[in-house]
């Protein structure tokens, strides 16, 4: 499931065009362990997911379609 989150996560934010220390900073974690999301090696808490879907106005079910 981690996996899944975070190749969205990933997918989000390509779309938009934001950078990945960009993202880092409007949720306020640091580039590393926002990477380490993305590659699912880190879990996303639920109170992270709700920022980062703050950040691309989506709901938190979007991370789980597919």
């Amino acid at each position: 499931m981690d996996r899944q989150v975070g190749h969205k996560l990933r997918e989000f934010r390509q779309l938009s065009g934001m950078s990945l220390s960009q993202l880092a900073e409007k949720v306020g974690l640091d580039t590393a362990s926002l990477e380490k999301c993305e590659a699912g090696a880190r879990h996303v808490s639920a109170i992270e997911l709700w920022d980062i879907c703050g950040v691309f106005d989506v709901s938190p079910g979007a991370f789980f379609e597919d």
